[in-house]
Protein backbone atom coordinates (compact mmCIF):
# COMPACT_ATOMS: atom_id res chain seq x y z
CA UNK A 1 0.00 0.00 0.00
CA UNK A 2 1.61 3.50 -0.96
CA UNK A 3 1.14 6.54 1.77
CA UNK A 4 3.06 9.37 -1.17
CA UNK A 5 0.14 10.31 -3.57
CA UNK A 6 0.22 8.88 -7.04
CA UNK A 7 0.89 11.13 -9.69
CA UNK A 8 -2.36 12.55 -11.04
CA UNK A 9 -4.30 11.58 -8.09
CA UNK A 10 -6.63 14.36 -6.29
CA UNK A 11 -5.94 15.30 -2.61
CA UNK A 12 -9.48 13.99 -2.12
CA UNK A 13 -8.61 10.90 -3.73
CA UNK A 14 -5.26 10.60 -1.56
CA UNK A 15 -7.49 10.70 1.51
CA UNK A 16 -9.73 8.67 1.01
CA UNK A 17 -7.34 6.11 -0.02
CA UNK A 18 -5.44 6.59 3.75
CA UNK A 19 -8.67 6.35 5.27
CA UNK A 20 -9.12 2.75 3.54
CA UNK A 21 -5.88 1.42 4.40
CA UNK A 22 -5.80 2.78 8.15
CA UNK A 23 -9.60 0.91 8.47
CA UNK A 24 -7.94 -1.82 6.80
CA UNK A 25 -4.97 -2.36 9.24
CA UNK A 26 -7.12 -1.55 12.12
CA UNK A 27 -9.76 -3.95 11.34
CA UNK A 28 -13.01 -1.51 10.91
CA UNK A 29 -14.95 0.13 8.42
CA UNK A 30 -14.06 3.87 7.12
CA UNK A 31 -17.84 4.70 8.44
CA UNK A 32 -16.19 4.04 12.33
CA UNK A 33 -13.01 6.00 11.50
CA UNK A 34 -15.14 9.13 10.00
CA UNK A 35 -17.55 8.66 13.16
CA UNK A 36 -14.24 8.63 15.39
CA UNK A 37 -13.08 11.61 13.68
CA UNK A 38 -15.84 13.85 14.06
CA UNK A 39 -16.78 12.73 17.27
CA UNK A 40 -13.26 14.22 18.39
CA UNK A 41 -13.03 17.33 16.51
CA UNK A 42 -16.37 18.16 18.53
CA UNK A 43 -15.10 17.57 21.97
CA UNK A 44 -15.44 21.96 23.35
CA UNK A 45 -11.81 22.93 24.58
CA UNK A 46 -11.79 22.44 28.56
CA UNK A 47 -10.77 25.04 30.73
CA UNK A 48 -7.84 23.46 31.22
CA UNK A 49 -6.31 24.77 28.20
CA UNK A 50 -6.37 28.58 29.64
CA UNK A 51 -4.52 27.71 32.74
CA UNK A 52 -1.52 25.81 31.18
CA UNK A 53 -1.14 28.73 28.81
CA UNK A 54 -0.50 31.41 31.93
CA UNK A 55 3.04 31.82 32.85
CA UNK A 56 3.52 31.36 36.69
CA UNK A 57 4.11 34.19 38.63
CA UNK A 58 7.84 33.72 39.82
CA UNK A 59 8.08 36.58 42.30
CA UNK A 60 5.56 38.37 44.22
Amino acid sequence: MRLDPIPGESWKQHKERLLQARAKLLGCSVETLRAMGKRHKQQPDSDDTDKRNEHPKRFS
